[in-house]
């Protein structure tokens, strides 16, 4: 039994040493094992050393294991009955079912169990005590030393119940791999092969509590020991240190292991001590000797001369340092005939860097492997169990079903599921009982066969799901009877072949990793499942714990992703990552709080609390402070690992934004290289570092060159690089195209406007007025007849076609009650408000209006809004002679009214179809009056500026047409426009109390005032304010009778027209009124406008020219911005801007157009 240490700083040949001390052994004692025990991480690549150090390359008798794989070795030779082990994901699930059942016993972290990482930091602490050997009873005991009233002492009461229900679980059939060695300590002396090999020890740096054990245990029965330990030997290895000292760690295992030896009778052996790394790893590179010789030492030698082989490098973001290294890998390898695995890169927190490392070599095409263990929560087959455990637990509520739908796994086609889920939105189908039942209503112009489609998808997704619903609703099911559905539904739906077309997919596309991830991923969810049943199986059946259970072992689950290829950069961390041979690294984030790490001190226990275990005899894995000394040990390693390059960078700012320091271990570098600078790196120095390789810099200099028409320097040579090579000839192709890009206005052929309008163009006035907004909006919408996907929920449309219908139905329900509108009761009008209202909510949409509390506020709102216009628009009839005549007046080719039937030769048709909310009549002698009111909900007011741009035509264009049918019928008369009105229908404020109901159910303006208000005070007052506010918007004809017959007395209080009248009696200039003379031109000019935006439309002018008229644009509320690309920025897009004109200006405009 003896000990050897081979002692020795970075790159002093340790490990070189080591391995040939076991292949000589190896030749020379063929018939005798030898053993290497390393880090678990670096077993693998021990043996490959091994291998290569051999004189034949080949070796039979050494094991490379850690202590782990030797334990189970030791376990197998000894036939012992072996309990399954319990790794973190079992472990993960265990504690999550714990925290459930004993969550009323725990006082201090009742409150966090379902917090997001609570049971990992449970994991890590229970993991501590089993490696430092503290028992429950231990706990137990010190913390009622900590006095019953301190935080300290229930926090130490709830790790013990937690600690205790952990192991009275586990026992009986698993055992934690932190127990393993424990376990080994307790059998290898019934080994027979640990006392004849001789054993050797790399790459560690210290050991735990029960590692120290073992090692005390293999020390006393192994015929000979040796280990490499990283410490300079001209710093007196053998000298107890402070942890402050850089070699704090191994000088510690020394003092150790030489403990051991002394109580246990272990001879030692002269150790070897290495000294000088300039035969070593950094024979041609006397830079990095040196810093190896001086880093972090408290006396370094300072060099005067400026490094060459190593550099320091400031960038703006931590997306740019990956950039910037990327870029220099791809120089490397490009032009200093570097392989991929001679570089690497290390960072700090490896996690912040990995999205933009995953971007930049992918933009290089660098290989790379990230030394870690893929996380598979964002995984498809993960996603699907999660997707079907919410639909259970909301039963079947639509997100969770579209959730499941999505999830790619259900059987169910893309484009299926588009079909579903436009379906379910629009008809708001939620809940089990609507997914379980046949579906008979159809959307908006869906035919037979459409709907028998979609209810065959949903049988499809929905069948075979219930078998499974069916037992998670069963009061009697276990567990296991789930989970044998659960199988039996996988099987069904065929996942395990699913999960092979996408590995097959992603090997295709060159996702290598991706394809390893899918290859592995059913095997590996099938073994969590089986541990979920080994947990959960007999206990009750609840999909929440089943749940609970399923997220904490996926979030603890990680994939092996063994390296794709041989030639590839690593990206690693400093304390994982074991790096061999490497000639160039990479140093990334050295920022302040990142190099040093800063520990955040969470976990169950804080910092002082670790103090106070401590100073009660209760040690636990080292803290933060103790990381924070020890990490310049991992610094030093990992800095003195490349054997010609050391490349450092650090950002200015964070991803936010928020500013950052370079980290303090510059200075210390520059203790040893005064000279070295560190250097500001720009995006445009980037870009240019690698002209041959860079498209960041092609595609500036293509910007420069589209801007000011300037070619930059060299840019040429990069265009032909990129040109000539065929793997980017046609992305290049591309890129300057998009560069040079300008928007051409295409027109349709005659063929294809007939084809997609079919020679019959039918529409509202709405639709000509889209077309004058912008001719490509209205191209989509009504010759693609593109639509927005419909949502069932009560949006701004869904309001105003409630009101129109609401108030369509009171206005035909109020002719056949005998009443009028001038005579009908209060108490009667707003009974028939309510029914007409409630019959509309109650049909509108598969009645969307009653499925929330939100629509029902919203009828509620509807309402009491209705029976104020009603009340509003009878108050306006009293004030004038006008009757309506018509409610809902539809106008369409059957009428055959030249107002909206167009002809355009053989190009085709287009056909007006209209409904005016509602048309009055006041006849004296020989003259009809004329009145042309819609109902509005918006916010739109007449505009005679839009009317002459032909935004505004719908008023016109239906008392055109109007006019045209009246005068048909009454053909002794004159009919007169009086009139073009929009109502509002709103919800004025009122700031009196006396107001209180505006409902109707305490009258204004009942029957007995007859429309006086000279004498109004209180209530009448603010009926006025309400009457003021609810005016009618429009135009109206600037003739004495004409306005008179609308409101006898317009010069008095309440104004219910747009007109302010002089003291003369005449209309102000302030009045929206025209001249008999300007109405009829006005008349004349909205026809020429229909005809002429029919013509544009059959020519085929599809341009994309929207129109902005002051700060109002047509792209404001357009649905299409996505898809026609508008952007003024580009040559050949630009507004169509609308002048603004006074009324005067317009008159005269329309005038000139006319002729006159």
């Amino acid at each position: 039994m003896s000990l050897q240490l081979i002692l020795g700083g970075s790159g002093t040949g340790k490990s070189t040493r080591l391995y040939q001390m076991i292949v000589e052994r190896s030749v020379q004692f063929s018939d005798e094992k030898t053993l290497l025990i390393v880090p678990e991480q670096k077993t693998m690549q021990a043996q490959k050393n091994i291998v290569m150090h051999h004189p034949r390359h080949g070796v039979m008798n050494v094991d490379v294991l850690s202590f782990e794989r030797l334990a189970y070795r030791i376990f197998e030779e000894l036939g012992l009955n072996q309990k399954e082990i319990l790794e973190d994901t079992g472990k993960s699930m265990i504690i999550r079912r714990i925290l459930t059942e004993h969550e009323e016993e725990l006082a201090a972290f009742r409150g966090n169990i379902r917090k997001k990482g609570f049971v990992d930091e449970v994991k890590s602490m229970l993991s501590e005590l089993l490696q430092y050997g503290v028992t429950p009873d231990i706990l137990r005991k010190r913390s009622m030393e900590m006095g019953t009233e301190s935080v300290l002492y229930a926090k130490l009461q709830d790790i013990t119940v937690i600690y205790e229900a952990f192991l009275d679980r586990i026992h009986e059939k698993y055992m934690t791999t932190e127990e393993v060695p424990d376990r080994l300590c307790d059998v290898i002396e019934q080994s027979d092969m640990i006392r004849c090999v001789h054993v050797f020890l790399d790459d560690f740096t210290g050991f735990t509590p029960i590692q120290y054990r073992l090692m005390t245990r293999i020390l006393q029965l192994a015929p000979r020991v040796v280990m490499t330990l990283n410490v300079d030997v001209a710093e007196n290895p053998y000298q107890t240190v402070s942890m402050e000292h850089l070699f704090y760690l191994p000088k510690d295992t020394i003092f150790q292991l030489e403990r051991i030896c002394r109580e246990h009778q272990v001879s030692r052996e002269a150790d070897i001590h290495l000294e000088g790394n300039e035969n070593g790893r950094f024979a041609e590179h006397p830079e990095l000797a040196a810093m190896e010789k001086n880093l972090f030492r408290k006396r370094a030698a300072a060099r005067a001369e400026k490094p060459e082989d190593l550099m320091a490098f400031r960038l703006t973001s931590p997306n740019d340092e990956m950039g910037f290294v990327a870029m220099k890998i791809h120089e490397y390898a490009a032009r200093k005939h570097y392989r991929y695995r001679d570089m690497a890169v290390v960072a700090s927190d490896m996690n912040l860097y990995r999205s933009s490392a995953d971007y930049w070599f992918d933009k290089y095409q660098i290989p790379c492997f990230f030394d870690g263990r893929r996380n598979i929560s964002g995984n498809m087959l993960v996603e699907w169990l999660r997707s079907l455990c919410s639909v259970f637990l909301q039963k079947y509520s639509y997100a969770s079903m579209l959730r499941y739908l999505r999830s790619g796994l259900t059987g169910i086609s893309e484009e299926e599921t588009d079909c579903l889920e436009d379906y379910v939105l629009a008809l708001g189908i939620r809940g089990h009982s609507k997914w379980t039942k046949v579906w008979t209503a159809k959307m908006q112009g869906m035919t037979d066969e459409e709907l028998d489609r979609i209810n065959g998808i949903r049988e499809r997704l929905i069948l075979p799901l219930e078998a499974l619903y069916e037992v998670s609703r069963n009061k009697e099911s276990r567990t296991i009877d789930f989970m044998r559905r659960l199988y039996l539904y996988m099987q069904q739906l065929g996942i395990r072949g699913q999960l092979e077309a996408w590995t097959a997919f992603f090997e295709k596309n060159g996702d290598l990793s991706r394809a390893k991830e899918y290859e592995q991923i059913y095997d590996v969810m099938i073994e969590l499942l089986e541990r979920m049943y080994l947990i959960l199986g007999q206990e009750p059946l609840s999909i929440q714990v089943f749940s609970d259970v399923l997220d904490a072992g996926v979030n603890d689950v990680r994939i092996g992703i063994i390296p794709p290829g041989v030639d590839q950069v690593t990206f690693g961390d400093i304390r994982r990552t074991r790096l061999e041979n490497i000639k160039v690294l990479f140093f990334v984030g050295m920022n302040d709080g990142l190099v040093p790490l800063m520990e955040n001190g969470g976990g169950l226990l804080t910092e002082i609390e670790r103090d106070r275990l401590a100073l009660h005899h209760i040690h636990l894995a080292p803290t933060a402070k103790e990381n924070t000394c020890t990490e310049q040990y991992y610094l030093y390693m990992n800095m003195t690992k490349p054997s010609e390059k050391l490349i450092l960078t650090c950002s200015e700012q964070d991803a936010a934004g928020k500013e950052k320091r370079p980290s303090s271990i510059f200075d210390r570098i520059k203790a040893v290289f005064p000279k070295l600078v560190l250097e500001r790196v720009h995006q445009t120095d980037t870009e240019k570092g690698d002209l041959i390789h860079s498209y960041q810099y092609m595609i500036r200099g293509l910007r420069e060159i589209s801007e000011n028409g300037q070619i930059p320097e060299d840019w040429l040579d990069v265009y032909d690089w990129f040109m000539s090579r065929p793997e980017y000839a046609e992305k290049t192709r591309q890129l300057v195209e998009a560069a040079f890009y300008r928007h051409w206005d295409e027109q349709l052929s005659q063929a294809a406007v007939r084809a997609v309008y079919g020679g019959q163009l039918t529409g509202g006035v709405t639709m000509l007025e889209k077309y004058a907004a912008c001719a490509y909006a209205h191209f989509l919408s009504y010759g693609l007849h593109l639509k927005e996907r419909k949502i069932y929920q009560v949006q701004a449309p869904d309001i105003g076609m409630i009101f129109h219908q609401a108030i369509e139905r009171f206005s035909l329900r109020i002719g056949r009650s005998g009443y009028q509108w001038r005579t009908i009761p209060d108490e009667i009008r707003d009974h028939l408000v309510e029914e007409c209202v409630s019959s509309v909510v109650l049909e509108y949409n598969h009645s969307v209006m009653q499925d929330s509390m939100r629509a029902n506020y919203l009828t509620e709102k509807i309402m009491r809004m209705t029976k104020r216009t009603i009340w509003a628009l009878q108050q306006q009839l009293k004030k004038g002679d006008f009757e309506p005549v018509g409610y809902e007046v539809r106008f369409t080719t059957e009428l055959e009214n030249q107002q909206m039937h167009l002809s355009y030769g053989d190009r085709g048709v287009m056909s007006l179809n209209g409904k005016i909310d509602r048309m009055d009549l006041c006849e004296e002698d020989d003259k009809v009056y004329l009145k042309i009111i819609d109902y509005k909900s918006g916010r739109t007011k007449f505009d005679l500026a839009s009317v002459f741009h032909g935004l505004q035509l719908q008023l016109m264009v239906y008392m055109n047409a109007a006019r045209e049918e009246q005068q048909q019928k009454k053909k002794q008369c004159i009919v007169i426009p009086a009139g073009i009105l929009y109502y509002h229908i709103d919800d004025p404020f009122v700031t009196s109390d006396n107001f209180r109901d505006f409902a109707g159910n305490q009258p204004v303006g009942s029957d007995d005032q007859d429309g006086d208000y000279s004498d109004a005070s209180g209530a009448e007052e603010d009926a006025l304010s309400i009457l003021e506010q609810l005016a009618v918007d429009g135009l109206v004809l600037d003739d004495d009778d004409a306005v008179r017959h609308m409101d006898h007395h317009p010069e008095e209080p309440p104004k219910v027209l747009p007109v302010k009248i002089k003291k003369d009696g005449t209309l102000s200039a302030l009045s929206s009124a025209a001249a008999p003379e300007n109405f009829e031109v006005l008349s004349w000019y909205v026809k020429r406008t229909t005809k002429r935006l029919g013509e544009k439309i059959f020519s085929g002018d599809i341009s994309v020219h929207p129109y902005r008229y002051g700060t109002q644009k047509a792209c404001d509320y357009c649905s299409f911005k996505s898809v026609c690309g508008f952007d003024p920025a580009f040559d050949g897009f630009d507004w169509k801007r609308l002048k603004k004109m006074n009324k005067d200006e317009i008159w005269e405009a329309i005038r000139k157009e006319a002729g006159e």
